[in-house]
């Protein structure tokens, strides 16, 4: 049986957070938060294996979140994923930088979400 990851999903826009939310639930126990404050109270009582954060976002944008929960020490290695309209390789190259361990284009395909997500957190074979 395959394992079922828990992911906890920062993102500030409701409508698309449910969306997200929605698309991984068959696949992945999903948990959704709007903000960095939410996302660093939902730590305290479990440890996600990927957290995907949306990169903008007001008040402290998905780096600001990434950095914030690295300083847990149970957050230190788990992998994280970006999710970005934006598409230069520099752009991506510096979200990489931050130690995500891949980033997610927008316009996103919600029928391959889930395994784009992995492609970026598991080892290849």
């Amino acid at each position: 049986m395959a394992k079922q990851w828990t992911v906890l999903y920062v993102d500030d826009e409701p409508e698309f957070r449910d969306l997200v939310v929605f698309a991984l639930g068959s696949r992945f126990r999903v948990i959704g938060v709007e903000s960095c404050a939410e996302a660093l109270g939902v730590i305290r009582d479990f440890t996600p294996d990927i957290v995907l954060l949306d990169v903008v976002m007001p008040g402290q944008d998905g780096p600001a979140t990434l950095a914030e929960l690295r300083k847990w020490p149970t957050m230190a290695q788990v992998p994280a994923v970006f999710l970005t309209a934006s598409d230069t390789p520099s752009q991506i190259a510096a979200l990489l930088a931050l130690g995500a361990a891949g980033v997610v284009r927008k316009p996103i395909d919600f029928n391959t979400l889930g395994n784009e997500i992995l492609a970026c957190v598991e080892p290849s074979p």
